[in-house]
């Protein structure tokens, strides 16, 4: 059972781990190229794995050497002080019956203890939770339609302002500079919702024009044609404070008129311009028309990625690790709803019609 402890980082984990009798931990460690250090202590460079033998029991940690401070403190929790999560809480993880199961422990978000349960087979991988949220994060739902033939699709409603409030000022920053403007300019109180739909990339020829010169300086044109890929998409956010949005985004050069109509400057890859009427604001390339909305939703969040669609030749850009681990996967989908005072997610991972595994690692 891995677990977490808390005031660490996020990335330390531990696991208490019993040997059998007679086994030889020394012998064990030393096969799996573990470095003695010292005081029980034992050491994987690559693993980033640190060992703290108890007589027939160990701690296993996975952390930086920097870090070793932490897994000292988790054994001296464990194995000198004694302090264990209660019996009654690891039953609900027990009792969870499923192939994984996560507990979450009360927080200002929670104020009773929620389990995510994982269930898995050879097509699809199925992860579901409910919980009762503290009466301050009071989630609205919406109606929602959308295309089952879009790439990518996100919609969800307006989060409450606690809920909001939860991220950090570092956190705010990163997301300003991934959209390439102030988040707090777009999530106002009297918005509804918000939607992306992502149909597909659109390929399309783009020429650039050049100039050299002869030996007898005479001017020659090049003409460069590229293939650029382009994505179509709408963007819409509907509610109350779309004008102000609007205005605001005016003022600061985040739309500028053109002849071709409101150029939308914080989308690099694509042309996009904005138009808003009393109540929705739409972001998007002209050439783009909204899907065929074959699908409807009715909650907080919807989420479908249908990464059989994407083109090859973008998954390049990200890390070899994660193309590797997704290759396989079909479809993504995630979703939040009410039920009664709960809020229930799904996540559902669907594997393409092959024999291979869901998640290489």
């Amino acid at each position: 059972m891995a677990f977490h402890v808390k005031n660490q980082p996020n990335n330390i984990w531990h696991i208490k781990l019993k040997l059998k009798d007679g086994v030889r931990p020394d012998r064990v460690l030393e096969h799996y190229n573990f470095k003695t250090l010292g005081n029980n202590a034992y050491y994987n460079e690559v693993a980033k794995l640190y060992v703290i033998l108890n007589t027939n029991e160990l701690l296993l940690s996975y952390l930086s050497i920097e870090n070793s401070s932490y897994a000292t403190e988790t054994a001296t929790d464990l194995f000198i002080q004694k302090n264990f999560i209660p019996k009654e809480t690891l039953s609900k993880l027990v009792n969870a019956k499923s192939h994984l199961s996560i507990l979450l422990l009360k927080n200002i978000f929670l104020p009773e203890d929620a389990i995510v349960k994982g269930n898995f087979d050879k097509e699809k991988i199925d992860i579901n939770t409910t919980f009762i949220p503290n009466p301050a994060f009071n989630f609205t739902e919406s109606d929602f339609a959308f295309s089952s033939n879009n790439l990518l699709t996100l919609q969800f409603t307006q989060p409450p302002n606690a809920v909001y409030n939860l991220l950090s000022i570092s956190a705010k920053e990163k997301i300003n500079k991934a959209l390439n403007f102030s988040i707090d300019s777009m999530l106002l109180p009297g918005n509804k919702s918000y939607q992306l739909h992502l149909t597909n990339f659109i390929t399309r020829a783009d020429s650039a024009i050049s100039y050299t010169y002869d030996d007898e300086f005479n001017k020659i044109e090049k003409v460069v044609v590229n293939n650029v890929q382009e994505p179509a998409y709408t963007f819409t956010i509907t509610g109350d404070s779309v004008n102000k949005i609007y205005n605001y985004w005016q003022n600061t050069k985040i739309i500028e008129q053109t002849a071709n109509g409101n150029l939308f400057t914080s989308m690099p890859f694509v042309k996009s311009y904005c138009t808003a009427n009393s109540n929705q604001l739409a972001i998007q390339p002209q050439s783009a028309t909204l899907p065929i909305l074959n699908e409807n939703f009715k909650g907080i969040l919807n989420f479908r990625f249908l990464l059989s669609k994407m083109p090859p030749n973008l998954l390049k850009y990200l890390p070899n690790t994660i193309s590797g681990a997704i290759s396989n996967v079909d479809e993504i989908k995630l979703s939040a709803q009410n039920s009664n005072a709960s809020v229930k997610i799904n996540c559902t991972i669907l594997k393409k019609k092959n024999s291979l595994s869901i998640v290489k690692f």
